[in-house]
């Protein structure tokens, strides 16, 4: 038998309809006992309510997006006050869905966001990894922690496994600056008599991917964003400390570059205009437009089923187009 594949749901209550509603859900890992979700799950915090959340666990046998058809391994309640007030953290004692204890736990963390849409493009490759594999080389994937104020990590990110080989390349991937490190990077606070540069860390950890053990840690590294950005060809070394020699390897940082991901209202201040092409299959199951009750019939006093699906979408794309025409052509 396998282990379970565990999934979180976060549900909020609602004051007003007595009633749990869905906002989030994380990743499903596949069998693991002791997952690290990656995905955050983000609410709006109101001082002035109390919010209770609910999260439930479930062994997620399937790709289909109805709870229903899963098992629930454990339910734990918080409050959002009680999570700000817990800085390393705060454990849940989760319950079965009868109530009764199941003698698992969960470790939520939370976080102010500071939200921009900065996003690092990272492109990574390892050079002269530790060899773990007895008949072969390692299987390497690295994964990425923010550090909080705690010192406390929290894993952001998981790359892709390279199979077999001691030099790695991964493929270039684009992160949200505020998931990486909450927008904390070289941004100056200002105080009464000094001033203060914050650069927060970021973790990385190489592992050896193994199919039927725990995975090896190959080594880990502590860097800022502002460190990749500044060197070109910024190469950072690996340590392991439970190795008589600590050093692991090294991870190149081929690129490293801070862009913005432009929103719908970036491009029309940049001057984008969006076109409405409508294109209408007149198919004889519709019937004859001629008849009243069809699909296509064209009346001086109502519109169509048609018509008014493009007048509905016309009207609001119609303030983003500097031309707009709409032509008609029945046959």
């Amino acid at each position: 038998m396998s282990k379970s594949d565990p999934m979180v749901v976060l549900e909020v209550f609602d004051s007003v309809s007595t009633t749990w509603k869905e906002k989030g859900r994380t990743e499903r890992i596949k069998d693991n006992l002791n997952p690290d979700f990656v995905t955050q799950l983000r609410i709006d915090y109101y001082f002035e309510e109390k919010q209770a959340l609910r999260l439930t666990v479930y062994d997620c046998d399937g790709s289909s997006a109805d709870l229903k058809k899963f098992d629930v391994l454990g339910i734990g309640q918080v409050t959002v006050a009680e999570l700000l007030k817990s800085r390393s953290g705060k454990t849940l004692s989760l319950l079965a869905s009868s109530g009764g204890a199941t003698g698992s736990t969960m470790l939520l963390r939370c976080e102010e966001v500071t939200d921009n849409k900065d996003l690092l493009v990272l492109r990574l490759r390892g050079q002269g990894l530790d060899k773990k594999d007895l008949l072969g080389k390692s299987d390497p994937y690295y994964e990425l922690y923010r550090i909080k104020e705690d010192s406390s990590l929290m894993k952001v990110f998981t790359s892709e496994v390279i199979r077999n080989t001691l030099e790695p390349h991964w493929e270039q991937k684009r992160h949200f600056v505020q998931q990486i490190c909450n927008n904390d990077f070289g941004e100056i606070l200002m105080y009464v008599l000094e001033t203060e540069a914050i650069d927060r860390q970021i973790m990385m950890k190489v592992w050896d991917w193994d199919k039927d053990s725990a995975h090896d840690l190959i080594g880990e590294c502590i860097f800022t964003i502002n460190e990749l950005i500044s060197a070109k060809g910024c190469k950072l070394q690996l340590i392991n400390k439970s190795k008589r020699k600590p050093e692991s390897g090294i991870i190149v940082v081929e690129h490293a570059s801070i862009v913005r991901d432009p929103t719908f209202i970036d491009y029309i201040k940049g001057g984008c205009d969006l076109s409405l092409l409508v294109a209408i299959d007149f198919t004889g199951s519709n019937g004859n437009p001629r008849d009243p009750g069809t699909l296509h019939y064209r009346s001086e006093d109502t519109k169509n089923p048609y018509q008014e699906a493009m007048s509905a979408i016309g009207s609001i794309l119609a303030p983003y187009d500097s031309f707009v025409v709409l032509r008609c052509q029945y046959h």
